[in-house]
């Protein structure tokens, strides 16, 4: 009897143990998990030095915009998190950005957490310590103000105004600026790997601050301030922003969305004064053409029709808004038109 009782409980130890193996291979697989952040302005990817619209209907281009991203931390399977302290990032955003978060015990994820900036743990260290090549080691441009203050989280730069002539630059930093930020990003592993993306809308970055007359402002307080909230309360989101830029309120009277419509203008940027507008669905007669100068005011223009597409002559340098209204639909579409 009690040898029975024996093997029934070495059986039982061995089956729960089998189990408990098989149970935690399935929930806790090391899968390599990878982050992208994609770069836009508004609803287009973001071209260093292209005219682009903040949220405020402001003209304006970027031609720097670095920062730091650090101190991740992955919810997942269930509400389950995996912090990921020791990753800092110099974010460049004139190129791609993809971040290897490592093998991470990770299958399916419900949002991705991180920071702005650089910990004051690290924040305030001598920057030679660490190797060249190293996101917080001495940079050029600098991205480090000085041992009090440490690390620009923030550097932002470029031109304001209709023919982007003034300039601006913001650089953000400061210890109580150090601000978390939460993207519901979703993914799941396939074949060992997880493919995460978050957007980053720059056109949100100086939501609310005056940009008509340019700016330098360096520091803790101010549009500094003001950039590293925006870029904590609007400028990241799980999905491609699908922001109204233009002129909503001026002389055009109506409200103008960058479409992904099928019409095509090309060439862009014009280089003799001429552009076609090609399209892809409809006819050219379905379509009514304006353009608008960036401050909203409409320009006259002169157009020949063909069967396929619409001719615009005559355009001077400058930046311009191509709008074209379906009589049909009253849709409007937008397109930037660069006049070199």
């Amino acid at each position: 009897m009690n040898y029975q009782i024996t093997f029934y409980m070495k059986t039982l130890r061995l089956t729960c143990v089998t189990l408990a193996l098989l149970f935690g291979y399935t929930a806790f697989a090391q899968n390599t998990v990878n982050l992208e952040i994609k770069h836009m302005m508004n609803h287009e990817d973001l071209i260093f030095g292209e005219l682009g619209y903040t949220v405020d209907k402001a003209p304006f281009s970027i031609t720097r915009l670095q920062y730091y991203f650090s101190q991740v931390s992955i919810t997942h399977d269930g509400g389950q998190t995996t912090d990921l302290d020791s990753i800092w990032v110099l974010v460049n955003t004139n190129g791609p950005t993809n971040i290897d978060l490592g093998s991470q015990a990770i299958t399916s994820v419900e949002s991705v957490s991180f920071y702005i900036g650089v910990e004051s743990s690290v924040n305030h260290l001598n920057p030679t310590i660490w190797p060249s090549g190293h996101p917080l080691a001495l940079k050029s441009p600098s991205m480090h103000w000085g041992w009090a203050s440490g690390y620009r989280f923030v550097a932002m730069e470029g031109k304001v105004g209709s023919e982007l002539f003034q300039g601006y630059e913001v650089h953000s930093l400061g210890d109580m600026n150090y601000f978390q930020i939460t993207v519901n990003a979703t993914g799941t592993a396939q074949n060992g790997e997880l493919d995460l993306t978050i957007y980053g809308n720059y056109a949100e970055a100086l939501r609310g601050v005056d940009i008509s007359s340019g700016f330098a402002v360096h520091g803790e307080d101010d549009e500094s301030l003001d950039l590293l909230i925006n870029f904590r309360d609007y400028v990241f989101s799980a999905n491609v922003p699908d922001t109204l830029i233009g002129d909503t309120t001026g002389t055009t009277g109506i409200t103008e969305i960058y479409s992904a419509a099928n019409v095509v203008v090309a060439p862009n940027p014009v280089v003799d004064g001429s552009a076609n507008i090609w399209f892809q669905e409809g006819s050219v007669s379905s379509f009514e053409a304006r353009l608008f100068d960036v401050t909203g005011k409409q320009v006259s223009i002169t157009t020949n029709s063909f069967q396929d597409h619409l001719q615009i002559i005559g355009l001077q340098k400058g930046f311009y808004i191509l709008q074209l209204q379906d009589r049909a639909s009253n849709l409007v579409i937008s397109r930037k038109v660069s006049v070199l």
